[in-house]
C-alpha cells in the first residue's frame, strides 16, 4: 500500500468495505470510542457524533451540488466549523 511504502512501514492501513464492521451509526460510535482510526460516514449518522452538521440533513435546503458546496465552502461551513472544532475531517488521534 502506498501508505504504508511512503512510510517506511510505520502506518499500516487495513481497509474493511461493503459494512464488515457494521453500519455507519456502528462506525461513528467506534470512531468515537477509539476503536476505529479513520471511516467515511454519510452526513446522517455523523449528525449523531456532531449535531452542529444535522442543519445539513434538511430535505431540498440547497438547489444542487453546485448550491451546496457554495454554502458548505464558505461562511456557513466555517460557522459549522467553528462550532465544532472542526467537522470535514474527523479522524482518531488517540
Amino acid at each position: 500500500m502506498p501508505a504504508q511504502r511512503s512510510t517506511q512501514d510505520r502506518v499500516q492501513i487495513k481497509v474493511f468495505s461493503n459494512g464488515v464492521l457494521g453500519d455507519q451509526p456502528k462506525a461513528v460510535k467506534m470512531m468515537k470510542a477509539g476503536e476505529l482510526d479513520l471511516a467515511e460516514f454519510n452526513i446522517a449518522p455523523l449528525a449523531e457524533a456532531v449535531p452542529s452538521v444535522k442543519v445539513l440533513t434538511r430535505p431540498f435546503l440547497f438547489r444542487d451540488s453546485k448550491h451546496m458546496f457554495q454554502h458548505i465552502d464558505g461562511p456557513l461551513g466555517t460557522h459549522i466549523e467553528n462550532l465544532q472544532g472542526g467537522w470535514r475531517r474527523a479522524e482518531n488521534t488517540a
